[in-house]
Parts: C-alpha cells; sequence; structure tokens
C-alpha cells in the first residue's frame, strides 16, 4: 500500500491553549483518467498558468508523469499538481496500457512523498464512462485500498460548456449540475456515489 496524505496534526500554541495553529501545507493532488478527457488542462487551471502541454490529440502528450507547483498565500501553503499519462493510449493493447497505468500511479504516488491528498479523476462531460474508466477505478482500488474513492477521490467533469447546452435542450433537461449528478445511473451513478457526490 502506498502513503496517502492526511492534514498534518497541529501543535499546541506555546502558551499552553488548547487552540491550534496549522501552518502552510503543501496539498498534493494526483490526476487520472483517459487520453482526451482534459487532465492537463486541468493541472494548468489549478496551477493558473500553462504548466503541462496540452494536445486535442488521440494519442496521450504526457508520456511520464509530470509535476508542478503553484505557491498559494503565505498562510495556505502550496500545492503540487501530478499529471499522469492518459489512460487508454491507442498506441498500446489493453493489458500493456492497463500495466502502465498502474506503473503510472506508482510513480506518481512516489513523486508525492508527503502523500497524496486527492485523486483527481478526470472524466469529459457527455462520453460515456466505459470499461477503461472502470479498469482505472479497478486499478486504483487494488492499489490504495477499497475506500480510496470515498475517502481521497473528487471527480472532475471538463468540458462544461456542453453541460451548459445540453442543460438547455427541451424538457426535462433542465436543473443544475448538482441535480444532474444525482440522476446519473449505472457505472457513472455508482462512481459518484462511492466517491460522496464529490463532484466539479
Amino acid at each position: 500500500m502506498f502513503k496517502l496524505g492526511k492534514r498534518p496534526q497541529p501543535p499546541l500554541m506555546p502558551n499552553g491553549n488548547k487552540k491550534f495553529k496549522f501552518g502552510p501545507i503543501q496539498w498534493n493532488l494526483m490526476m487520472i483518467g483517459k487520453t482526451g478527457h482534459g487532465k492537463s488542462s486541468t493541472g494548468n487551471s489549478i496551477l493558473g498558468r500553462t504548466a503541462f502541454v496540452v494536445s486535442d490529440s488521440s494519442e496521450s502528450e504526457t508520456d511520464a508523469v509530470q509535476v508542478a507547483f503553484t505557491s498559494l498565500s503565505a498562510d495556505r501553503g502550496s500545492v503540487k499538481v501530478a499529471d499522469t499519462p492518459g489512460i487508454g493510449d491507442t498506441r498500446m493493447d489493453t493489458v500493456t496500457a492497463i500495466r502502465k497505468a498502474c506503473k503510472d500511479l506508482e510513480s506518481g504516488i512516489q513523486k508525492c512523498p508527503g502523500g497524496v491528498h486527492a485523486f483527481l479523476l478526470v472524466l469529459k462531460y457527455g462520453n460515456r464512462f466505459t470499461e477503461e474508466e472502470s479498469r482505472t477505478v479497478r486499478s486504483l482500488k487494488s492499489l490504495l485500498g477499497e475506500d480510496v474513492l470515498r475517502r481521497h477521490c473528487v471527480i472532475v467533469f471538463t468540458h462544461g460548456e456542453l453541460f451548459d447546452l445540453s442543460r438547455k435542450k427541451g424538457p426535462g433537461n433542465s436543473g443544475d449540475f448538482s441535480s444532474w449528478c444525482c440522476e446519473q445511473t449505472g457505472g457513472l451513478g455508482d462512481l459518484i456515489e462511492e466517491c460522496q457526490h464529490r463532484c466539479v
């Protein structure tokens, strides 16, 4: 098993007061998901700058785990984002792709020695939840434990402009993003439920 991040326990105040004081922390985030779903763009948005190469190709631009940082305000610390190669790369057969995805997860975790605070499972809005995504979820659980989704996973839906367009068309398509998440069934509905509806 690998180390997952926890917020460090704060020390007592020097005067013996029972108040806790949190210092700056480095938040470690790891993005995982299928090639072409927008992991690199998501990482760039989180960092507030272009740190990862973005491509519209069906083949992953990211061959190895890449890491970038950004500083927050002085009292809030920093964010480290690990961008993993896309799963389902069209250049590989299924077995090779699964093995590579597992190695990439291991590599990403090793690049976050303080542990990973959250896994960002990046999904493209409007795409079906496929067997490749299911395999990724199973790989995460086998490497990190059955409760990894419940405790450490956030689903990031990219291409939000498609959500806005689809929700404006026709009757029965009104509602906000939270309502849409609650309406999902099948594998995606199960995933959202297991992640305790942590979706953005």
